[in-house]
């Protein structure tokens, strides 16, 4: 095969072979501290982390003391029922994770839209009565990417299903418990 005939099939999609010999010389991070950073490496937005807590965004003592308001609240007999208020209150942590990563795309599409606009806008600069500042400026609210928006509103259902779905069977757990306790 020429080189211009590679050069064709390289430029067409085909197989990166320039890369090859390098691809098996990595062998990535060797140190605990170092696993332990990279594994965060891909985080965006948090709401399909494996880790429950995210380091640097949420605190641990947080989750622990909402756990705690759930274990109040249900007041669990058992194993299963531990793992039940476990299960509410890690997805109760991940919904809310969830909305606050809506309410953050929204600031953040919105102040865009802002500067946007801001930007387009021919203001005078002798008429600064009508020239708005971050805290006057025009009510927009503007709404994220479509995927993004989907991708969340997905999670949400999610995440609102899960919540849902333990609460109904800790719920039908307890009942029995106490129907087999009166007979």
């Amino acid at each position: 095969m020429s080189d211009d005939q590679d050069k064709e099939q390289h430029d067409s999609g085909g197989p990166d072979t320039s890369e090859r010999p390098k691809r098996g010389k990595s062998t990535g991070t060797r140190t605990k501290k170092g696993k332990a950073t990279s594994k965060f490496n891909a985080l965006r937005h948090g709401l399909t982390a494996k880790t429950l807590i995210i380091p640097g965004l949420e605190k641990l003592k947080r989750f622990k003391k909402l756990f705690s308001r759930f274990r109040g609240e249900f007041r669990p007999k058992g194993p299963v029922e531990e793992i039940l208020v476990e299960d509410i209150a890690q997805s109760y942590w991940r919904l809310h994770r969830c909305l606050r990563a809506e309410a953050t795309a929204f600031a953040m599409a919105t102040e865009e839209e802002r500067e946007r606009q801001e930007k387009d806008n021919d203001w005078d600069e002798e008429e600064t009565i009508d020239k708005p500042g971050k805290k006057d400026a025009p009510d927009v609210l503007s709404f994220p990417e479509g995927a993004t928006l989907k991708k969340r509103a997905h999670y949400e259902r999610e995440m609102r299903g899960h919540f849902h779905a333990a609460i109904r069977e800790l719920h039908k757990l307890q009942r029995a418990r106490k129907e087999a306790a009166t007979e």
